[in-house]
């Protein structure tokens, strides 16, 4: 196993997302994205005004203001008006697909944790999360998502490492700030923060030396503290939307004003299957503007996922994942346990806001992508053949090429010549620009095909390992 295949494959998938994700902040039309004027009309009062916008003014009120801070003392600063503010927004959007590759950042390190030996699995699943043309749509839109995926993963990320190598000062520290970051940036992120409190102290409780009172009274003082950093950041802005709509998450001011449909139950909707098949064909193929992508590119994303997560099935069969499972209570085992934990925190509440009403959208199911993504990324590791992941992911990205495209050819309606090269007219050099995209494309593929190449290991050398 070649070690620099590991930062070339890391440094390929990032580029990969560079690509799609400035492709859809520049050829996008501002406020083409339903929310974007609404995330929008946030930072203009924050900034004119120096307050917090109503419910009535933005339904994006509900929010806490870190991102929108953050935009409108940077990009935005003195913005009177949603109008006439092209230039900023483009701006804002940067900051909106840097965080998106931050968050790729954070994906890559979880799964180096729970497969320290399979770095490849890591390379191909981010690969898989950078050519999900929602996910590169979404993070270039002025709005919250992208800060909270990438605070929400920073998050997981810290808590993981103090489960599985131990408490110490600068973990702890470090996840304090992400736990803060969380809260003040997005209202699902902090329902994942009891599963990564929950590996925190189960990390304190199994790497601490002591007696169990000891070490206990410890876990719960130090769980005690990250708490606190949290409702001191961020607790007023809870207690305000209790204050203005009767909930901490604000969304009954917005349910006031608009239902999608009709209330049902929660149960009926989570295991109701066409709704999860939804959620799927909306990360590949819905994006702003309310464009669904249908048809035979729609049909072979099913296909591929289904292969996936079939040969994924096959692969862990093979693996005898049981017996990895042997002694649950050790923190390696813990760790996927915590991963099922942020899946359900993650999905759970979507499904619920929708039976109140709400929508069902791809991008509310973010929080656990790469959960997701790995396990279509483990549908290629049930042999040794390098081919095989290759392939895989070569076929994941012709799809994601092709929705890419499809979807610009969509926002020009009348194609002249590339799809792209026409979407990017408001550039100042649109054909130079779409060159260097291919080419960042090219050698971004080319990467993560080295890297797959070079690190490739079947599952079953896991518990070799």
């Amino acid at each position: 196993m070649s070690q620099r295949a590991i930062p070339i494959g890391l440094v390929s998938v990032i580029l990969l997302y560079l690509c799609f994700g400035l492709s859809h902040a520049f050829m996008l039309p501002i406020y083409k994205p339903g929310d974007e004027k609404r995330h929008t009309k946030y930072v203009v009062v924050l900034e004119s005004e120096g307050r917090l916008p109503t419910a009535r003014e933005t339904w994006a009120a509900s929010h806490p203001p870190l991102y929108y801070a953050l935009v409108g003392k940077t990009v935005m600063r003195g913005v009177e008006s949603i109008d006439g503010i092209d230039v900023e927004v483009r701006r804002a959007r940067l900051i909106s697909v840097a965080f998106g590759a931050i968050a790729l950042l954070y994906a890559f390190l979880i799964i180096r944790l729970l497969l320290p030996h399979h770095p490849g699995v890591a390379v191909h699943a981010t690969a898989v999360i950078a050519v999900i043309p929602s996910y590169a749509n979404v993070s270039a839109v002025l709005a919250n998502d992208s800060m909270s995926v990438a605070a929400q993963f920073a998050m997981v990320y810290a808590a993981l490492l103090v489960l599985l190598r131990g408490p110490n000062w600068p973990r702890c520290l470090q996840l304090a700030l992400y736990l803060t970051i969380v809260g003040l940036t997005r209202v699902s992120g902090v329902l994942v923060m009891p599963v990564a409190l929950l590996a925190v102290f189960s990390g304190i409780w199994w790497h601490l030396q002591g007696s169990r009172p000891r070490r206990a009274g410890l876990a719960l003082l130090i769980v005690g503290a990250l708490l606190a950093s949290v409702a001191l950041s961020s607790g007023w802005f809870y207690w305000r939307n209790v204050s203005v709509s009767g909930d901490p998450t604000g969304q009954s001011a917005v349910f006031e004003q608009v239902r999608n449909h009709p209330v049902r139950s929660p149960m009926a909707v989570l295991f109701d299957p066409t709704k999860w098949l939804e959620i799927h064909d909306e990360t590949w193929g819905r994006l702003a503007g309310l464009v669904n992508i249908k048809g035979a590119l729609r049909q072979f994303a099913r296909l591929l996922t289904a292969l996936s997560v079939l040969g994924a099935a096959f692969a862990l069969w093979r693996a005898r994942i049981w017996q990895w499972f042997g002694d649950w209570r050790t923190p390696r085992v813990f760790s996927w346990v915590i991963v099922v934990g942020v899946f359900g925190s993650v999905l759970l509440p979507v499904f619920v806001y929708h039976a109140r009403g709400g929508g069902l959208h791809q991008r509310y199911t973010f929080g656990a992508l790469y959960i997701c993504a790995l396990l279509l990324a483990l549908g290629f590791t049930w042999t040794s053949q390098r081919v095989v992941p290759i392939a895989g992911y070569c076929a994941a990205f012709v799809l994601g090429f092709s929705l890419h495209v499809t979807y610009a050819a969509r926002i020009v309606r009348r194609v002249k010549t590339f799809p792209i090269e026409q979407a990017l007219h408001n550039l100042k050099h649109p054909e130079a620009s779409t060159t260097w995209l291919l080419v960042g494309l090219t050698l971004g593929l080319v990467g993560v095909v080295y890297a797959l190449a070079e690190l490739h290991r079947p599952l079953t050398e896991e518990l070799e390992a």
